[in-house]
């Protein structure tokens, strides 16, 4: 492969996500390119961060991807 690609949910905090995207070298594994966003939890009406829990935690938790950092 010429390149490998690691995308996912590295971190989840109380109102925030973070998604890690990272390209290597296929052939030598040496960092290419890498990529992080933040996601805020955020009510529009009331202009304010909100906490993410519940159900939507609980499908967040699932997609954590142990280990993923830049």
């Amino acid at each position: 492969d010429l390149l490998r690609i690691s995308s996912g949910l590295r971190a989840l905090g109380e109102k925030t996500t973070t998604w890690t995207h990272l390209l290597h070298d296929g052939v030598t594994g040496a960092p290419v390119a890498a990529a992080e966003a933040i996601g805020i939890g955020f009510d529009l009406k009331a202009r304010k961060a909100v906490v993410i829990d519940g159900d939507r935690r609980r499908v967040l938790e699932a997609l954590l991807v142990p280990g993923l950092s830049l």
